[in-house]
């Protein structure tokens, strides 16, 4: 694995940094092209989840016994890097932790990880990303708390260093947990160089709209989708009209995931719709960035949108069968799974007012 870093002071971390592996153009030049070929850039976040499991949720004013507490990876970004590194072996991930006990266990974490190449900032003012987190143990109910912490303050002179990172891939995957007016830069930026833009709107904001048009593939899941054009999805003509406004909006490519009634896919002419693959579920929490990590990876790959879709879908079945939001299956897996349920598949949809969505 290669660690890039560019913080000057970002010294002493415990794990293996290769500094000065490749010389960087500045984001002007347009005759230097970066000699590294990444699949898969991923910008985006690492959040270190505390997780306790409780006899019940407390009410405000109550303390509670956990039963146990763990301390797991997360963030969106590292998630979904995780994935795509399950399936191809030139994925790149850029983060920035903050300067604290749980910078610790990320540098560990990522140094161990299967995610290739890494660009690792760091903010010596500022927590590292994490969410605190309590599971009802009967229910599986959850409260979470969220601190971006390190997350949202990547400052644009160190994204432009990553410019020809960025135009040297074959897709950008990013999602909105760092700070925003640096997403949309990196978007924008991306927009107008090479790779594939996918981007994955969570957590939501209706700042996304300002960003849309820069955007290949877009995946919101049903909630997003709502949020996003303000139609209430109750089956899957009502997710097509939805899918259908976000793509006027400008992204070429609408994926709507929809948990347990599968995936909608709209390019502007063609409605497609993969059912849920069957699966023992376990934990939902890592879905959606299963599903875009795998997505981004097979598009990499040359696949075409709908078997990346395909491939997507049944590589998500299996993480949710999995604890833990970063406990991402192996691609064999994911192949064997397409073989034994190859009745599922993506067919073309034509709407039918049925009422598919709970």
């Amino acid at each position: 694995m290669k660690i890039f870093n560019h913080a000057e002071k970002f010294k002493n971390i415990g794990i293996k940094k290769i500094m000065n592996e490749f010389s960087f153009p500045t984001a002007t030049s347009t005759s230097q092209r970066h000699s590294f070929d990444i699949g898969v850039y991923v910008l985006g976040s690492f959040n270190i989840d505390v997780v306790s499991i409780t006899e019940h949720l407390p009410r405000p004013g109550q303390t509670v016994h956990a039963s146990s507490t763990r301390f797991l990876p997360g963030g969106k970004g590292s998630n979904q890097a995780t994935a795509v590194s399950k399936v191809i072996n030139n994925t790149h991930l850029t983060v920035k932790l903050g300067k604290d006990s749980f910078s610790e266990i990320a540098k560990n974490y990522l140094s161990a990880s299967s995610i290739n190449t890494l660009t690792v900032l760091e903010n010596e003012s500022e927590s590292t990303g994490n969410a605190l987190i309590m599971v009802d143990g009967t229910t599986g109910e959850n409260s979470i708390a969220i601190d971006l912490g390190a997350n949202k303050t990547i400052l644009e002179d160190e994204l432009v260093i990553e410019f020809p990172l960025i135009e040297s891939s074959k897709v950008f995957l990013t999602q909105l947990e760092n700070n925003f007016e640096l997403t949309k830069k990196a978007l924008n930026f991306a927009h107008h160089s090479a790779p594939i833009v996918i981007l994955n709107p969570a957590p939501y904001t209706p700042r996304v709209k300002e960003v849309v048009h820069f955007v290949d593939v877009i995946t919101p899941n049903e909630t997003e989708a709502e949020d996003l054009t303000g139609i209430r999805i109750e089956c899957l003509d009502t997710a097509l009209d939805a899918a259908k406004a976000i793509h006027s909006l400008g992204a070429k490519v609408v994926i709507l995931t929809l948990g347990g009634s599968g995936v909608l896919l709209y390019d502007g002419v063609d409605a497609f719709h993969c059912p849920a693959f069957r699966a023992a579920v376990e934990d939902t929490s890592g879905a959606g960035d299963s599903f875009n990590g795998a997505l981004a990876a097979m598009l990499s790959q040359g696949k075409s949108i709908k078997e990346s879709v395909l491939y997507a879908c049944a590589f998500a079945s299996l993480a949710v069968e999995r604890s833990g939001a970063a406990n991402m299956p192996e691609h064999s897996l994911v192949l064997d799974r397409l073989t034994l349920q190859g009745d599922i598949s993506l067919l073309p949809y034509n709407p039918m007012k049925t009422k598919v969505i709970s």
